[in-house]
């Protein structure tokens, strides 16, 4: 009895994008792609595999370099139609004669027909959860056991005679198509089962998100696996269209080359129904006239960052879901990846081995390729290289991959090469060669003692030079914090006291009034109670303002948003509350905890003022974070601030409107006023995203200089 294992599988998203609104990019000929690309997998250091009629190659994203083992033996002179990436970083790679190839750390083990592979084309490799390999041609199937390929037949249980596509699945069965029907074998078992349905000739084998597997017929169409079981009814689906190659992407999408038609894909397989030809409006096309290299489409690709990666008869495309315009849309970090070397040539003569390298005696000229993988946007990477003996800082390659050097002489020589990734930040690690050319030492130790120490000494003093800065900062801020403090002293004074001691003279003169004129001195007492009251608002407003509220821990909206009920809160209580509110466009971003008290502090002397003096009906702040600037504006429809008291920067015994000034500067931020008698005020806030921003002030952490700003006004 057979039976399907259904696995779901959530993505974290899909696909909005229409096949034609994917970035795609085309390399052809001229481009160094080669012809007919009938396989391609992803090494470990997230470079391309592209087997081709013209036999395997290897793709940084920038060149195609065809692969040259090193040292001995090659790789056999025929086409690679098949190929395998395991998780150990080795690469199986079937070949158009029958032959099979490990390539594992530079070297290769080749397996022929003395091994008990089979003469005839490799159809496909697989591993199964076992860590077993097996391998399908066009005359049956064989599994790698001790080092030899032995061939799968009844003692397996297996019937075909042909194994034209393999596959295993998320639960660890493999699956096999024969010459005209598909069996499988469960995880962990020695005997394959038959599915009992008919097929024609299956090219691929692939299961979709849901569970449900799929297969591909190149003279046929791409439908379902027609499996029928109680739990499993039988998908009748069918897309009518022949494909040697199809594709699941990481969105939840199929993805269909055709073999003269160009590609097709459906955006949501679940949701197909019945038989949909080419021209079907439920599958999106896209042809030569669209820029695909050719419409004979043989293979197709996911790579770890999403992109799909189709082989043609004429090169190689590539379909991205993130423009090259804003690759923050990877799905991992931007990150340079280390360089790699590929080749040293010296004088004419080209050497791929790296240890013990000992040129010929003599040697002048040499010259270095280098590369990085980046397959989005190469042209973005730079490279910095140095050869130690002869260059003593770093040479600033741009974007060129070769370094030279001419009349080197006797001795021993080690090159460096880093990358940058697309953002400017360099790799901590550097690509390594060393070589020597006899019979001189050339690298003294006095020498190399004195690099070591030039180096130490700029690295103290970049980090005396950064903690120079870091200690203004913080003095900055410390003097910041005693000139608030001295500000509500002053407050303190120019309020409270005077208050209070003329409350004094106020009731000692309601106690003289009482023997004569009790109701004058009634008077009297209420004024000197309202005086009271006044006094109490003022001494109320003087705490807020050594409250230490203004945390890190909150986002700036929220610290605001309790800041404006607060104040409405005393407003209420004297009969008046103007509408407040609080909106934010952009993405919020983490700010610095002292430049976010800062800015609490300076947008909360305005939102007090608009709420005791502008007598507004409404008060609105708006924070805007954009990339490169936070941008503050706190407006309302109050009575408008007097221009001559913009202009002296506050009424004569207050100290709000220079304090905020002052931390505005302090900040190197742009503080703007708007204000007209009777229309209400605007105060603007801008303040520099390098400045605001966390993450960027930590990027910049090595920067001695700092923008600054300024601020003003106008009425």
């Amino acid at each position: 009895m057979f039976f399907a294992t259904v696995c779901t599988a959530s993505f974290a998203f899909k696909s909005d994008l229409t096949i034609t609104q994917f970035a795609h990019a085309a390399w052809g000929a001229d481009q160094g792609a080669p012809p007919r690309i009938l396989a391609i997998t992803q090494a470990a250091d997230d470079a391309l595999w592209i087997g081709s009629a013209e036999g395997l190659f290897r793709f940084d994203g920038l060149t195609f370099e065809r692969y040259q083992t090193q040292p001995e033996p090659p790789l056999p002179a025929s086409p690679v139609v098949s190929l395998l990436v395991r998780p150990s970083g080795d690469l199986w790679i079937g070949f158009y004669s029958g032959e099979i190839s490990l390539l594992r750390n530079g070297h290769t083990v080749n397996y022929g027909k003395r091994d008990g592979v089979p003469r005839g084309y490799i159809d496909g490799l697989a591993q199964d959860q076992t860590g077993a390999v097996w391998a399908g041609w066009e005359y049956g199937l064989v599994r790698l056991e001790d080092n030899c390929w032995k061939e799968i037949g009844r003692e397996w249980n297996f019937p075909g005679t042909a194994a034209r596509a393999l596959y295993v699945d998320r639960a660890g069965t493999l699956w096999v198509a024969t010459e005209n029907t598909i069996v499988f074998l469960p995880k962990g078992t020695r005997t394959f089962q038959s599915t009992g349905i008919h097929v024609g000739q299956v090219s691929q084998i692939v299961e979709a998100p849901n569970g449900k597997l799929w297969m591909s017929e190149p003279t046929r169409s791409v439908r379902p696996v027609p499996l029928h079981t109680r739990l499993a009814p039988s998908d009748e689906t069918e897309v009518r269209v022949g494909s040697g190659a199809i594709l699941f992407s990481h969105y939840g999408d199929l993805w269909i080359p055709t073999l003269g038609d160009g590609l097709r894909r459906v955006p949501d397989p679940e949701k197909l129904r019945g038989r949909p030809d080419r021209s079907s409006p439920d599958l999106e096309s896209y042809t030569t006239t669209d820029g695909l290299s050719s419409n004979y489409d043989l293979s197709i690709f996911q790579d770890r960052d999403g992109n799909i990666w189709v082989g043609t008869d004429r090169g190689l495309d590539r379909f991205s879901k993130n423009p090259v315009a804003d690759l923050r849309g990877l799905s991992r970090s931007p990150q340079a990846q280390p360089p790699s070397i590929q080749s040293l040539v010296a004088d004419g003569q080209s050497y791929l081995r790296w240890t013990d390298l000992k040129l010929p005696a003599g040697t002048k000229n040499i010259q270095i390729n280098y590369t990085v993988v980046n397959l989005m946007a190469p042209w973005r990477v730079h490279f910095r290289y140095k050869l130690e003996g002869v260059d003593t800082q770093w040479q600033d390659a741009g974007t060129s991959r070769t370094a030279y050097y001419r009349n080197l002489g006797p001795g021993k020589y080690q090159f460096h090469v880093i990358a940058s990734d697309i953002g400017g930040a360099w790799t901590s690690n550097a690509a390594v060669i060393d070589f020597a050319i006899p019979p001189f030492w050339f690298q003294t130790a006095w020498f190399q003692a004195l690099c070591g120490a030039v180096a130490l000494l700029i690295l103290w003093a970049v980090y005396r030079l950064r903690m120079r800065q870091l200690e203004r900062q913080f003095g900055l801020a410390l003097e910041t914090r005693v000139d608030e403090r001295v500000r509500i002293a002053r407050e303190l004074h120019d309020t409270l006291l005077q208050s209070f001691h003329g409350l004094m003279f106020q009731f000692q003169a309601a106690r003289n009034l009482l023997p004569r004129s009790p109701e004058s001195a009634m008077r009297a007492l209420d004024e000197a109670i309202l005086a009271t009251e006044q006094a109490i608002a003022e001494g109320r407003d003087a705490i807020h303002d050594l409250r230490p509220d203004s945390g890190p821990q909150h986002e700036l909206a929220e610290l605001l948003t309790a800041a404006g009920k607060e104040l409405a809160a005393v407003r209420a209580e004297n009969g008046h509350c103007p509408n407040f509110r609080v909106i934010v466009e952009g993405k919020p971003q983490r700010l610095s905890p002292t430049l976010q008290d800062e800015i609490y502090r300076i947008s909360r002397e305005v939102i007090r003022n608009a709420f005791h003096h502008a007598g507004a009906n409404h008060i609105e702040v708006e924070i805007r974070y954009d990339e490169h600037q936070l941008r503050l504006r706190i407006r309302d429809n109050g009575k408008g601030i007097d221009p001559k008291v913009l202009e002296a920067s506050g009424s004569p015994g207050h100290w709000g409107l220079p304090g905020i000034r002052e931390r505005a500067q302090q900040i190197g931020s742009r503080l703007e006023f708007w204000s007209e008698m009777g229309a209400g005020t605007e105060v603007e806030l801008v303040v520099p995203g390098a400045i605001a921003y966390e993450k960027q002030r930590d990027s910049h952490r090595f920067r001695l200089f700092r923008w600054g700003g300024s601020n003003g006004g106008r009425s």
